[in-house]
């Protein structure tokens, strides 16, 4: 019988291991769908960019894990209320699980978590961004109760 699958905050022990799925995103998403992407980004920037994930107090990173296994990541962070927005806001700024895992619970119990945390925060809403074409993130996102807010047009210059 497989381990359950434990949610948990990352710490800064776990940049490493955040940066290696963060791989699994870029290849299986953002690799496929936006080629101004850097593919050497995780390796010369992620560390210190997931080491500020996961000390800043306005953002967050959970990982899922089954045992030892890291199986998915969920990075979040959140706005506080402005003159120019209102009300608090909780972006869930991206989120992967590694394939084999996908279909399994991890991606909703990552995504309970990331909601958990946004109303212990007090956010009035809760925003994600996905890529148009990806089909499945979306049907995703709309089962857990999110709808269109905004669109974002996009124009390659020759």
């Amino acid at each position: 019988m497989e381990a359950a699958i434990t949610i948990r905050q990352a710490t800064t022990s776990d940049v490493r291991t955040i940066v290696d799925l963060y791989t699994v995103l870029y290849d299986n998403d953002g690799r496929l769908r936006d080629h101004s992407l850097d593919p050497a980004w995780a390796s010369a920037h992620g560390a210190a960019y997931f080491q500020t994930v996961v000390t800043d107090a306005s953002s967050t990173c959970f990982l899922a894990e089954q045992g030892q296994d890291s199986v998915g990541y969920l990075i979040a962070r959140f706005h506080d209320p402005t003159a120019f927005r209102r009300v608090a806001l909780a972006e869930l700024e991206s989120m992967v699980v590694r394939p084999a895992w996908r279909r399994h619970g991890v991606g909703r119990a990552l995504a309970q978590a990331f909601i958990d945390w946004a109303q212990q925060r007090h956010a009035a809403e809760l925003r994600v961004t996905a890529y148009a074409s990806n089909h499945d993130a979306i049907a995703f996102y709309r089962s857990l109760g999110f709808t269109p807010h905004q669109l974002t047009l996009q124009q390659t210059l020759p």
